[in-house]
């Protein structure tokens, strides 16, 4: 399991990711990119999670991005952490929603797609649908306590690189710099040749940025 911690009030939600593949009925599915501009361009916004009760079949709009660090970056060296970032929105969005009884909750998700990938500028954007059919409530197992606060998505292997390198993101956002450090040093160590391993140098460069303006300047310094 991978875990992505939320914060010290958040409660322990258990997902599940039907097979981590982006299948569905065929019959859920998602509505056109057009369609969604000229309708509910917000839905379009990175970092939204837009619930479509009108649609046929009903189910929630992901919009997320990646931002391109190297000139010559492509859309396949930047898909698998786009896929998870949507994936770790989404989550997040639906445990908020269900706060109430979270600390006690299992989510299945299935049906997960991407209904367009799209660059801006610098940064790949993609569009994801999830049908309101593929989610399912439960009671999570009783180990699991709420003490955990943490989001828990269960996956059939290792940490894969681009669940390594939004773990250390969020690391770094937490100001955790030493953690965010081991799962960089992870990373590079269990993927080396993998694109996520060059964006890892990028990353921590940003950890030690961080870092260092955190620290209390001595007198003297600038």
């Amino acid at each position: 399991m991978w875990a992505a911690g939320r914060g010290r009030k958040c409660a322990t939600a258990l997902v599940f990711f039907a097979s981590w593949i982006p299948a569905a009925p065929t019959h859920a599915a998602p509505p056109d990119i057009d369609e969604v501009r000229a309708r509910q361009p917000d839905a379009l916004v990175p970092g939204s999670v837009t619930p479509l009760l009108d649609h046929d079949p009903p189910g929630y709009l992901i919009c997320t991005l990646v931002t391109k660090y190297f000139d010559d970056e492509k859309l396949t060296d930047l898909q698998g952490e786009l896929d998870l970032s949507a994936r770790l929105q989404f989550v997040r969005f639906m445990t908020v929603a269900h706060s109430a009884a979270a600390s006690q909750s299992q989510m299945t998700i299935r049906g997960f797609q991407n209904v367009a990938v799209w660059w801006e500028g610098d940064t790949l954007r993609g569009l994801y649908f999830v049908p309101a059919d593929g989610l399912s409530m439960g009671t999570s197992p009783s180990q699991h306590s709420p003490a955990q606060e943490n989001i828990v998505l269960e996956q059939p292997h290792t940490p894969t690189a681009a669940a390594l390198l939004l773990d250390a993101r969020a690391l770094r956002k937490r100001r955790d710099f030493s953690a965010a450090r081991n799962a960089l040093g992870r990373l590079r160590k269990d993927y080396p040749m993998s694109a996520e391993s060059r964006r890892a140098l990028r990353e921590l460069y940003f950890v030690n940025t961080s870092e260092s303006r955190m620290r209390p300047r001595r007198n003297g310094e600038p």
